[in-house]
């Protein structure tokens, strides 16, 4: 599957490293180049699919703390952050 042309949500969960926490993400394209047209062009995916992601964006947004300008923290995180822990960008 070619998750560039294909209607498709990346997940990159969060893990462990080195006694810290690197953050996950969510990730998805919403257009992409047809380079297999005489002339390229770009396709724009499904607007059901670009809801469906801003609907996933939304329930992020109210249930996680906000950390950063675009970053969130769930409660998991957020208490391990509060005890000392240290949170990482991957």
């Amino acid at each position: 599957m070619d998750a560039s042309v294909s209607e498709v949500v990346q997940l990159h969960r969060s893990h462990e490293s080195g006694g810290c926490v690197v953050r996950g993400r969510i990730f998805a394209e919403f257009s992409y180049w047809n380079l297999h047209l005489p002339t390229p062009e770009v396709v724009r995916k499904g607007d059901g699919f670009r809801r469906w992601y801003e609907s996933l964006e939304r329930w992020i947004k109210r249930q996680y703390h906000r950390i950063g300008l675009a970053e969130y923290v769930g409660p998991g995180a957020a208490a391990y952050a509060a005890a000392g822990g240290k949170l990482l960008q991957g």
